[in-house]
């Protein structure tokens, strides 16, 4: 299971907080949703679905299940994802909204990267 630390990778207005899935950075699928403006469960459709076209320890060791308490208080599905993880899903999205967030994935673990070597 994934481990409970989050660390901000970006600063600004809507900082990119991030935990760790088997040591990796990992993202929620939560913050995907949100930051891309997709409903969360059609992100967890197209997770799903990519899952079972990947090879099993690709999708094991990417895609990690996790859960969330939602504002009335049920207890839901979501994923941590990798960079790998979040690449693959993100790739499908288009909107103006996901490729700005794209980007700043994408420098938020550049600079997260450059500070553990």
């Amino acid at each position: 299971m994934a481990e409970n630390s989050i660390s901000i990778l970006a600063s600004g207005d809507n900082p990119i907080q991030h935990q760790h899935l088997y040591g990796e950075p990992a993202v929620t699928s939560l913050q995907l949703a949100e930051h891309f403006d997709i409903q969360h469960r059609h992100v967890l459709r197209d997770i799903r679905a990519i899952m079972r076209k990947v090879p099993e320890i690709f999708a094991r060791s990417n895609f990690g299940p996790s859960e969330y308490t939602d504002e009335t208080g049920r207890t839901l599905p979501c994923y941590l994802l990798t960079r790998d993880a979040f690449t693959l899903l993100a790739m499908g999205y288009n909107s103006a909204r996901a490729i700005a967030w794209k980007l700043k994935y994408i420098e938020a673990l550049s600079d997260s990267q450059t500070v553990r070597k």
